[in-house]
């Protein structure tokens, strides 16, 4: 779990290279015509058309577009919180030798009522990973992996979470330099995090921080023998993480100070590190979880936000992950490789009507709701 000091060609491995493949440098990319409708709430990635890039679609599976028309791989869509604008990461690999390469990546947003895409960021060393949009819609929280070409070749890659305006520029009043899985506070005066004190220090490893806009930090300790990660803030003013111990990964709740910790699963098994979601009014948490640690044999569950009433929502084989509350509280959306391939699959919050929406032989995956 340790992000810091890693190789690239480490530090990237995963699902997403997988679906992005060896892509090569290309032209920026051209604004897609303006067609994307009200009626458009889930937006995700797919490689139907022979690289993976953003499309949207109805909560039906009717009238999927393909939003942004150009040939690099595009990753994370993520919808502003009115709605009116998609953000989304682009992948390109660069090769300096056969033995060292490494990823960048540029951030932008397309509006939603003209279609027109603006590049926020151009850097030549950092790939952005991940992004998370503040409350209002005015800023936005960025994971990048900020690339050093050592002697010989050698990339190392070095985590830190910037935050900008969604003008591109930049803000000063957070000051987050090292750390991963930024998550806004529902005011949006803080943001938690789980990373280390310094980028070449373990120090914080398996901790949670949060950082206000005068830059004060509060450590969140987890209890003796396990550790914090992926957090999200809650509804209300309890944080929402994933708790590593000895038995598995279990959810967990903490206040913002520190205190307060709670097990809500404590349950053995191997709970997904992107599986986890709380219903838009904070009553409700639905997570993936493994027993077996097998992806195959990964399927969504639901529970109180207390910890109570657990109930199993799939059963299906081939892997049931990521699932997550549409805005209105309706309907969770999740990923799925029942089919054979990864699909998105919408469902009610008790389990019935499970209803693939993207119905398409490529990989569709990384969706957000609108």
């Amino acid at each position: 779990m340790n992000r810091l000091w890693q190789p690239a060609s480490v530090f990237m491995q995963g699902v997403a290279f997988a679906i992005l493949g060896c892509g090569q440098d290309s032209a920026a990319p051209s604004p897609p015509a303006p067609r994307i409708t009200d009626r458009h709430e889930l937006a995700f990635i797919s490689d139907r058309n022979g690289v993976s890039q953003v499309y949207v679609v109805e909560r039906d599976g009717a009238n999927p577009l393909r939003v942004a028309s150009d040939t690099i791989h595009q990753i994370a869509p993520r919808w502003s919180p009115d709605g009116s604008r998609l953000a989304y990461l682009t992948r390109t690999l660069r090769r300096i030798s056969m033995a060292n390469s490494y990823f960048i990546g540029d951030l932008f947003l397309i509006v939603a009522a003209n279609g027109s895409a603006v590049n926020v960021t151009q850097d030549t060393l950092v790939a952005e990973e991940s992004v998370t949009w503040s409350p209002d819609g005015s800023r936005l929280a960025l994971q990048v992996t900020e690339y050093v070409i050592e002697p010989f070749g050698t990339v190392l890659g070095f985590p830190r979470s910037d935050i900008i305006r969604s003008d591109g520029s930049p803000t000063a009043p957070f000051s987050l330099r090292c750390g991963a899985d930024p998550a806004w506070s529902p005011d949006g005066t803080r943001i938690v995090q789980d990373g280390a004190a310094t980028c070449n220090s373990s120090e914080l490893r398996g901790r949670l921080v949060v950082v206000d806009e005068a830059s004060n930090q509060v450590v969140l300790e987890p209890p003796e023998g396990q550790e914090f990660f992926f957090p999200q803030w809650a509804p209300g003013t309890t944080i929402l993480c994933l708790e590593i111990n000895e038995a598995g990964r279990d959810l967990a709740t903490v206040n913002p100070d520190g205190t307060g910790v709670s097990n809500l699963t404590n349950n053995p098994g191997w709970i997904d590190f992107d599986g986890f979601d709380r219903s838009p009014d904070g009553t409700t948490i639905v997570f993936a979880r493994s027993e077996s640690q097998q992806p195959e044999d990964t399927n969504i569950f639901r529970i109180n936000a207390d910890g109570s009433d657990l109930v199993q929502l799939t059963t299906a084989p081939g892997g049931n992950n990521r699932p997550r509350w549409s805005s209105d509280g309706t309907l969770i959306a999740f990923e799925s490789g029942r089919d054979g391939n990864a699909e998105i699959y919408v469902m009610n919050p008790d389990g019935s009507n499970q209803t693939n929406v993207t119905r398409n032989p490529a990989q569709d995956v990384d969706f957000d709701w609108r």
